[in-house]
């Protein structure tokens, strides 16, 4: 298991494995264990799930941490690779205890079935990849809402978005837009839209409330209320922004984060690709918070706490 990192330190980990029968594929994600194995780690990590405080890095550290023999550096917290003696130490900090857990739970499980455990891989050869955790992916997934090729139709059957378009060549669901408003190409869904001088044009607006709506270039404006959004460029995404006015620059991101005494604006832009630690743990682009921080405060609420405060803001924003 190979950590994500940046291009060039992965590429220097991958040529140590040149000259070996050694085949590199992509992990996308997905795990399927099994009711024993889930029952054995229930067991170890019984008290750390009650607890509810913590969380563990699956991919790919306690997936490392699995593989560890026991006398390897990775089982003691170390390796020869920075990323991954990095991120070990990482997730030993968010899930305190988590490599002595580890190592207890490969002995109960060698333990209970009288071998090691057991992992395979499935190669399910070009796959059809949703994937809203990274930024540009998240981006392309929205983009082919729109769009009239294979990709977009599976995307949009994959979301159960029906395929009828009116003479504009938009998908309306449940959505109130003003007559004279220059709408094309676009998706909306439980939205609403009041000021005829809106334009949309290969858009995506999902749970939102606007005003005036300016998406000449495209973007995606989600579970937002907002009077005045403007998209100044493509490629823009706000996500549960909640204000008067709001400009989203090219590539950029805007999201409100709702926490018990305020709401803080949070932005970053699709440019930003490794998030390393100059730009996780310091704010960056204006931000009050770093993402570390904005993260760790997040983290610590209770989610329904955090549903509740978006849903009060989004209604109290009159259009």
């Amino acid at each position: 298991m190979i950590p994500r990192q940046n291009l060039a330190s992965l590429v220097a980990e991958l040529s140590s494995y040149q000259g070996r029968r050694i085949s590199t594929a992509v992990n996308l994600g997905s795990i399927a264990v099994s009711y024993q194995f889930l029952r054995l780690a229930s067991q170890v990590f019984g008290p750390t799930l009650d607890s509810r405080g913590v969380s563990a890095d699956w991919d790919p550290y306690a997936i490392v941490l699995l593989l560890a023999a026991e006398d390897s550096p990775e089982a003691q917290g170390r390796s020869a690779s920075p990323t991954v003696q990095a991120g070990l130490a990482q997730a030993e900090a968010r899930c305190p205890g988590l490599l002595a857990k580890m190592k207890e739970l490969r002995a109960l499980i060698l333990q209970t079935m009288g071998r090691p455990l057991r992992m395979g891989f499935l190669d399910f050869g070009e796959a059809f990849w949703v994937d809203i955790g990274l930024h540009t992916t998240l981006r392309r997934c929205l983009d082919a809402l729109t769009a009239g090729d294979a990709a977009g139709q599976a995307t949009r059957a994959f979301f159960d978005i029906p395929e009828q378009r009116d003479a504009n060549g938009n998908i309306l669901i449940d959505s109130q837009v003003p007559d004279g408003a220059r709408i094309r190409n676009s998706v909306i869904i439980n939205s609403t839209i009041t000021d005829p001088r809106s334009v949309l044009e290969g858009a995506v607006v999902v749970a939102a409330r606007h005003q005036h709506l300016a998406m000449p270039s495209g973007g995606a404006s989600l579970f937002c209320a907002v009077r005045d959004l403007q998209f100044d460029g493509d490629r823009g995404i706000a996500f549960r922004s909640v204000g008067d006015s709001l400009n989203v620059h090219a590539g950029g991101r805007h999201t409100s984060l709702f926490l018990p005494d305020r709401i803080v604006p949070m932005v970053s832009n699709e440019s930003i690709k490794s998030y390393d630690d100059a730009e996780y743990a310091q704010p960056i682009l204006g931000n009050s918070l770093s993402f570390e921080e904005a993260g760790n405060l997040v983290g610590a609420l209770d989610p329904q706490q955090l549903e509740a405060r978006w849903k009060s803001a989004w209604l109290a924003t009159a259009l």
